[in-house]
């Protein structure tokens, strides 16, 4: 899913499927691909993951930093994932 939020404006859809759930025999092997996915593949998750672009002007870099590391799980928190459900919903919108 992607996420885009600028301003008051907020998006989400769905952006495509990742290629590790995609059977290696079905997956194109142009050169581009091959060397896309040679560069962030992961041995354990594959193609699967998170990223996050934030544009601004005068953005404190470390404290933005500190910001979003609040925000981890921590190892605890990481190993027991039925307790997820009971945390508070980060987002302003009603899930779906």
């Amino acid at each position: 899913i992607t996420l885009d939020i600028a301003g008051g404006s907020r998006q989400a859809h769905p952006d495509g499927k990742w290629w590790a759930t995609v059977p290696p025999a079905q997956r194109p092997t142009q050169p581009g691909l091959q060397q896309y996915l040679e560069g962030i593949w992961d041995a354990e998750f594959g193609d699967r993951h998170q990223a996050l672009t934030i544009v601004g002007v005068d953005l404190n870099k470390d404290q933005l930093i500190a910001k979003l590391q609040q925000c981890l799980l921590t190892d605890d928190e990481l190993a027991q994932p039925s307790t997820w459900v009971s945390m508070p919903h980060p987002f302003t919108w009603p899930r779906q």
